[in-house]
């Protein structure tokens, strides 16, 4: 599964770590907290200036280069790099252990979020053409009922992309929100990544619409971001 930002990031809190180990094996700072701190900090400013790394980590890196200095004798940024680097290693693991189809991969999700609430279900084209399901005091998922001929014998997606839609029953927009990342985090979980967030509402009902494609990658696009991220 992937997801650029988070492997920009652990890359970049990799590269930070073994230029940290090397400086120290040469003797070039001292093996104390202080000295990783401004060491860190120097590398992430020189980092962004030779553009080392994508500028989607640039926030970050800017930050390190900020605190390694200005509280050098407070913060841990080789602990804080030290964490990123593990995490990824981590999710890399869980990711691996997934099973390897994609329609299988949206029934496990469908069910987790059966145990949340939602009532997961596959539709028709002409019902969300007509304006959705209608709310039933559900929070409802569904794929289009065509798509379901859209993978081949492995499990695979064989056309570009499939619909997943929301739709919720009336509810604020901060609810709305809570509870389309809820299903954007559970669908993430299970391994995948969804694209080209829309919304809409009929009536006070809100409505959201994502890709899902074939390998988790779009062309040219980032995937939405869960909220842990």
């Amino acid at each position: 599964m992937s997801n650029s930002y988070a492997n920009a990031m652990s890359h970049c809190a990799y590269c930070g770590l073994i230029a940290l180990n090397i400086a120290r094996n040469e003797r070039f700072i001292k093996n104390n907290r202080i000295s990783a701190n401004r060491f860190l900090s120097d590398w992430a400013r020189k980092a962004i200036k030779e553009a080392r790394f994508p500028a989607i980590v640039f926030p970050e890196l800017a930050s390190i280069a900020s605190l390694g200095h200005k509280n050098a004798s407070v913060n841990n940024l080789e602990k804080t790099l030290t964490i990123i680097w593990t995490e990824w290693c981590n999710e890399k693991q869980r990711v691996e252990s997934l099973p390897k189809e994609m329609n299988v991969r949206i029934e496990h999700a469908f069910k987790e979020l059966g145990s949340l609430g939602w009532k997961a279900v596959f539709g028709y084209d002409q019902d969300w053409s007509k304006g959705g399901f209608q709310p039933n005091g559900l929070k409802n998922i569904f794929v289009i009922k065509d798509h379901k001929e859209l993978f081949n014998e492995n499990g695979q997606l064989t056309e570009d992309y499939i619909h997943i839609f929301l739709v919720l029953p009336p509810t604020g927009n901060k609810e709305a929100k809570e509870l389309k990342m809820q299903a954007v985090d559970t669908l993430y979980k299970h391994g995948i990544l969804i694209f080209s967030p829309q919304t809409g509402k009929n009536g006070k009902c809100h409505q959201f619409m994502f890709e899902v494609w074939p390998r988790n990658k779009k062309p040219n696009e980032q995937a939405l971001m869960p909220s842990k991220m």
